[in-house]
């Protein structure tokens, strides 16, 4: 229904005013009758009557809702659950619609197809599969766009727009927005001490355990000087308070590495806070160990037991000869 405020129009002149009517989507297919009345104070009311022929869109789809969960409020780090119903109000199915939520500003997105029917009797509805969109944990306190669209029939899109309240991180706090939590990390390694043969990989085990009172994010550096390299297995470790990890350091020695123990620097840090540190012990052998795994002592060791074995062999020849000799000339022969 729409009409038009009180107005005057001169004798003999003719006036055009313009009246909008929005038609339901739920309206069935029919024919109905639009009735236009003009009304004066002084004469009775004049009624025209024009006949509407209401049919379905050839192509119709809405967001009919979009919800969001926990809300339209998240710490930077979570995830965002949105459910969207979709409603299809023309003739015709809608199969592979797109459906986007995205945060344009943060570069955050994320898609889901689904076919909505269509019904010639009556409006169809269709949920969409929950989506998690994932705000990045550096994102700045503040209000962003959520955008959701649904792009349906190649050409044809719907969409709707709110506002996101992004509150800190508890990873990554903004300074001078809010305290900190307080980070505390335990190191737990097994064995700090290894032997290692030149050009060989020594791995240490580290328990990491998290003793804050939020989840915190960790970086984890393993240091070597020019004698050999490191390798942290988890460079970065992601832990709810109360929780641990094992991260492992493979320390692979340089060839030329010289002989005798060396240092391997181990820190763990919070941002640019250093929470902890541990030297883990890497001996570099003077010799590396043969292919059955027998060193140099042991086998020295077979080479001396051989050399008594053979010396004893030689021994026991030589005392038989003595003895066959000496019964030989004892006796005459004829």
């Amino acid at each position: 229904m729409d009409s038009t405020p009180l107005f005057d129009i001169a004798a003999g002149t003719t006036k055009y005013v313009t009246l909008n009517v929005n038609v339901p989507r739920q309206l069935d297919e029919d024919n109905y009758w639009l009735r236009v009345r003009v009304l004066d104070k002084n004469t009775p009311a004049l009624e025209l009557t024009v006949p509407l022929a209401v049919e379905p869109s050839r192509n119709g789809l809405s967001l009919a809702d979009v919800s969001f969960s926990p809300g339209l409020s998240v710490k930077a780090g979570r995830s965002l659950l949105t459910t969207v119903l979709l409603e299809n109000f023309g003739k015709r199915d809608q199969n592979d619609v797109k459906v986007t939520v995205s945060v344009p500003e943060l570069g955050a997105s994320v898609v889901e197809y689904v076919d909505v029917d269509a019904s010639p009797d009556k409006v169809d509805y269709e949920d969409v599969p929950e989506m998690f969109l994932a705000i990045p944990a550096t994102a700045q306190p503040g209000d962003y766009e959520v955008k959701v669209t649904a792009e349906f029939d190649h050409y044809d899109s719907t969409s709707k727009s709110f506002t996101l309240h992004v509150l800190p991180s508890d990873l990554f706090p903004v300074p001078g927005v809010g305290p900190a939590p307080e980070a505390k990390v335990v190191l737990a390694v097994g064995p700090e001490s290894q032997n290692v043969a030149a050009g060989k990989t020594a791995t240490y085990a580290v328990a990491l355990s998290n003793e804050g009172s939020a989840s915190k994010a960790f970086s984890v550096e393993a240091v070597t000087g020019d004698w050999a390299t490191a390798k942290v297995s988890d460079s970065l470790v992601v832990l709810d308070a109360g929780k641990s990890k094992v991260v492992y350091v493979d320390v692979t020695a340089a060839k030329d590495a010289a002989p005798g123990e060396h240092m391997v620097s181990l820190t763990v840090k919070s941002g640019d806070d250093v929470l902890a540190t541990e030297t883990l012990t890497a001996t570099v052998l003077g010799t590396p160990a043969g292919p059955a795994g027998v060193g140099l002592r042991n086998g020295l060791e077979i080479a001396l037991i051989i050399l008594v074995v053979l010396l004893v062999i030689i021994g026991l020849i030589i005392g038989f000869s003595r003895m066959k000799k000496d019964n030989g000339e004892g006796q005459t022969y004829y």
